[in-house]
């Protein structure tokens, strides 16, 4: 038996990790939410404080490889802000592979709470130019995007003709997985003192945590834990009774670590008994 596990293939190994992951995935088994972070539960209650009809601005600014962290953030988000009748708007500002990911949730979201486009939600897509853009946009939406990513003009979009520029605009979020986050806090809240909240990897929460100690953020999203945590919160206030990804892929990341270190106990426990039985058979 000790000899078995020394000497195990690893493709057991592999094929063990794919059954644990794959399990929970089917069957959405999801990980209980035990206690909720101060920088989840800050931007969960700047956004409750809005009131109906008030514009919520949200940055994508991460690709398919930060989708699963990220996207059941916007998810999320998408929920609560459409459940208190807040207006959302939507756009690339630096990564143009993120448009696909935002426009499709936006509409998927939107259809969920019967939202109608142009009314309650917008989209505006990517437009090339970097800090700049953010720039102009603090002085002029539509001096940057004049059309939607529908070649809509945003005169003629009836949620936009109020909205001029980010003095419009309660509340801007900036879902990151690259180095966007400093831009948004020096240029958007440093210039304007725009409302600035984040959502970002988990491997980058740490260093935001003095913007958020200093106040030039409201909240951070920290990871798929913040999208587990957020949805937990808007469940329990009852704006969506959408299960969430958020926390099924807690649940994954949870059986997963798990079988892991199940597995790493008992091989280590087997060397160091194979090992003793050696010292004294000689």
């Amino acid at each position: 038996m000790l000899q078995k596990l020394l000497s195990i293939d690893r493709r057991w190994i592999f094929l063990i990790i794919a059954i644990v992951v794959l399990i929970p995935a089917i069957l959405k088994i999801s990980a209980p939410v035990s206690t909720i972070s101060n920088a989840t539960q800050q931007l969960y209650d700047t956004i409750e404080k809005f009131d109906p009809g008030q514009v919520i601005m949200i940055s994508l600014d991460y690709g398919p490889s930060s989708m699963a962290e990220l996207q059941p953030q916007l998810t999320a988000l998408l929920h609560h802000c459409f459940a208190k009748d807040l207006k959302v708007i939507g756009f690339n500002w630096l990564i143009f592979d993120s448009v696909l990911l935002g426009q499709k949730e936006f509409e998927r979201v939107a259809k969920f709470h019967q939202k109608t486009y142009g009314d309650d939600h917008c989209y505006l897509g990517y437009k090339p130019g970097g800090v700049p853009n953010l720039l102009d946009m603090g002085r002029n939406i539509a001096s940057v995007y004049p059309k939607d990513v529908h070649n809509t003009a945003l005169s003629e979009i009836p949620m936009m003709k109020s909205v001029k520029n980010f003095d419009d605009i309660a509340l801007v979020i900036d879902l990151a997985s690259v180095g966007a986050p400093p831009a948004w806090i020096n240029f958007v809240y440093g210039r304007f003192q725009q409302t600035l909240a984040l959502g970002v990897t988990g491997v980058m929460i740490s260093e935001l945590y003095p913007a958020l100690d200093a106040g030039q953020i409201v909240g951070i999203l920290p990871g798929l834990l913040g999208a587990a945590e957020y949805e937990s919160l808007i469940q329990e206030a009852g704006y969506s009774s959408e299960g969430g990804d958020g926390a099924t892929g807690m649940g994954i990341q949870s059986f997963l670590h798990l079988v892991l270190i199940l597995i790493i106990v008992l091989c280590n426990l087997a060397f160091f008994i194979d090992r003793q039985k050696r010292r004294i058979q000689t």
